[in-house]
């Protein structure tokens, strides 16, 4: 009956190892995941923070009689610029 429980045991032992590893590579991917979730979110906050400023000084612009610096197509270039900076 030794060999049995002993064999046992060590099975006991090699699932319980098993089961912790798996256990510590979800949460490592879940502190990853959460990582690249906040940079994106960052990135897109402050392209939207620049966006509304940009929109802001286009609208004094417009009130004063002057027209775009830029194009809009050219304001979207760069705001894509912004987010692949920030999630290098």
């Amino acid at each position: 009956m030794l060999p049995a429980k002993a064999t046992f045991n060590d099975l006991d032992a090699e699932l319980a190892a098993e089961l912790q590893s798996h256990v510590e590579k979800r949460a490592i991917s879940s502190i990853s995941d959460y990582v690249d979730q906040s940079t994106v979110e960052s990135a897109l906050t402050e392209a939207v923070l620049e966006l509304t400023q940009q929109l802001s000084q286009n609208q004094q612009q417009l009130s004063a009689g002057r027209t775009y610096s830029t194009t809009w197509k050219q304001r979207l270039f760069i705001w894509s610029n912004c987010i692949d900076r920030k999630q290098q």
